[in-house]
């Protein structure tokens, strides 16, 4: 019998970590093995961001495995394998050059969810130690100039801005030692390379997104809460 199974995967960048190495980790935990990795209609950021011990290709037909990142049981699963997860081979992250060292990072999101409100992220950049500078990473033109405006109407000067791409700004968040998010599994996903890394999070008190409306597949405050378990520098503040 053929113990080899086919893994098909979508969503963005962040998401197709998550849910790759939940997978590779339910392989380990239940003794079978990933033959290839199909990824729908998405950029193939595997490809971009890893080198894997299997194919990972893009494929177009409409099939996902149902992988929930943000279940309990798969976040309890994913940090208790992923060590052995790179030990066997599975996955290496490859060289990148093209990305901003900063010592700390803002990430706003915005085109597709405004999780977070600008006041919060105004009000870590305030927060900040005015002697070491802060870098910002969004895909949001709009948001980013009205913050620019804030910050220079505040006298905050220590605050850089870059115009990167997904992958790009992806190793930029992972090389910095402090990141300020929203519940987004974008800077989420580092968490997989460094798990002691410093990640604060916009809180359930201070977002403006009503999760109520969708899906729980979306809301990574459930991935957070467990993750803490693993993860000792990741936390909530107002």
């Amino acid at each position: 019998m053929d113990n080899k199974r086919t893994l098909h995967i979508g969503g963005q960048l962040g998401n197709q970590l998550l849910r790759c190495f939940i997978a590779l980790a339910d392989s380990l935990e239940n003794n079978y093995e990933i033959a290839s990795i199909k990824i729908t209609h998405s950029p193939n950021y595997l490809e971009e961001l890893l080198e894997l011990k299997v194919p990972a290709e893009l494929q177009a037909e409409e099939k996902l495995n149902d992988i929930d990142h943000n279940a309990e049981e798969n976040v309890h699963k994913l940090f208790k394998y992923r060590s052995r997860i790179f030990q066997k081979g599975w996955v290496k992250l490859k060289g990148q050059n093209d990305f901003i060292r900063a010592k700390s990072c803002l990430h706003i999101r915005g085109t597709d969810k405004k999780v977070a409100p600008l006041e919060w992220y105004y009000k870590k950049a305030k927060e900040h130690d005015k002697n070491s500078s802060i870098h910002v990473c969004t895909d949001d033109r709009w948001r980013r100039y009205m913050f620019k405006v804030w910050l220079i109407s505040s006298g905050i000067r220590n605050v850089g801005f870059s115009y990167q791409d997904a992958v790009s700004d992806w190793f930029t968040l992972l090389h910095a030692d402090r990141v300020y998010c929203s519940s987004s599994s974008f800077p989420l996903s580092t968490l997989l390379f460094n798990p002691d890394k410093h990640i604060i999070v916009c809180s359930r008190k201070s977002t403006n997104y009503d999760y109520q409306r969708e899906s729980r597949k979306i809301a990574e405050f459930l991935f957070i809460e467990t993750a803490m378990n693993y993860c000792p520098n990741l936390r909530f503040e107002d």
